[in-house]
């Protein structure tokens, strides 16, 4: 009867209304760009100039070198505990800086921007003007002895060993030479995310031969592995963490096995092969 008319009209009032509302959030959702994959940012090399110089104000202003030079005190960069005090005191200015030019911030994904960077980083005067901002915000933790006639730290040489790496491993005839040799993986290659790969070995040795040298290191497996060693004493920088992450993206390997290279070069057995020859860059 009547009643049972005005029920049917309530509901299809209702419904309309459901209707109305799931359509209207369909269509914010069809505007809103979908999140991009930290490997897909990009950044021109005149940005990328423009925010390393504003890094490298904003890091040498006397505030943040006066607590850095506390947290220096307190702990050395190889340190296990050194991490959280120094992810609290620069991330939020590497994350000011990184978002303003579209990059994925430090506190999310530092290895994602510095993947992002790896390829401006073989452009002429970028080296230096990232060893710069690093000597703001990390070297100055790490004196090198008076006895030696180094003129780099430990440290200093293994971040700027492995950023180098990273530029060449981000050149496009690189990339197309990796994406070749995953074509050409076996099953199980493929299932273990690429943390082995027939052939990688032998394509990165033959730009580790022309790089490491630079470093002061053997341009050779053992070089690489003297590298690794040293690398394994800083694995409380994010820095070496991030930027052995970002060299391992582009050789291929997928988040599992990025993060199964990461848990071993915890448990690294470090061999004393002696401190690095003085970089010759």
């Amino acid at each position: 009867g009547l009643a049972g008319g005005r029920r049917l009209r309530r509901r299809e009032v209702a419904r309309a209304r459901a209707e109305r509302l799931v359509s209207g959030l369909l269509d914010k959702l069809a505007a809103k760009p979908a999140p991009k994959p930290a490997s897909s940012c990009s950044i021109t090399v005149d940005k990328a100039f423009t925010m390393y110089n504003s890094l490298l104000t904003a890091l040498t202003a006397p505030r943040v070198q006066k607590d850095m030079s506390e947290l220096f005190r307190k702990h050395r960069p190889s340190d296990a505990g050194f991490t959280e005090p120094y992810r609290r005191l620069t991330f939020p200015v590497l994350d000011k800086a990184f978002k303003r030019f579209g990059l994925p911030t430090a506190s999310e994904d530092l290895a994602g921007a510095l993947t992002a960077l790896g390829a401006f980083y073989a452009e002429p005067g970028a080296q230096a003007l990232a060893s710069a901002v690093d000597e703001a915000m990390l070297f100055g933790g790490e004196r090198v002895p008076a006895k030696t006639k180094a003129s780099k730290s430990g440290l200093q040489v293994i971040v700027g060993a492995l950023r180098a790496q990273l530029a060449a491993f981000s050149q496009s005839d690189f990339n197309a030479k990796v994406l070749e040799l995953q074509a050409a993986a076996t099953a199980a290659e493929k299932a273990e995310e690429f943390f082995h790969l027939q052939g990688r070995t032998e394509l990165a040795l033959r730009v580790q031969e022309e790089v490491l040298p630079r470093f002061g290191l053997e341009g050779s497996r053992r070089g690489v592995h003297v590298l690794l060693a040293q690398c394994s004493q800083y694995m409380a920088v994010p820095q070496v963490t991030a930027l052995l992450d970002a060299i391992n993206i582009q050789l291929g390997m997928g988040p599992r096995a990025r993060d199964l290279f990461q848990e071993r070069m915890g448990n690294f057995v470090s061999m004393d092969f002696g401190a690095p020859a003085e970089a010759s860059v």
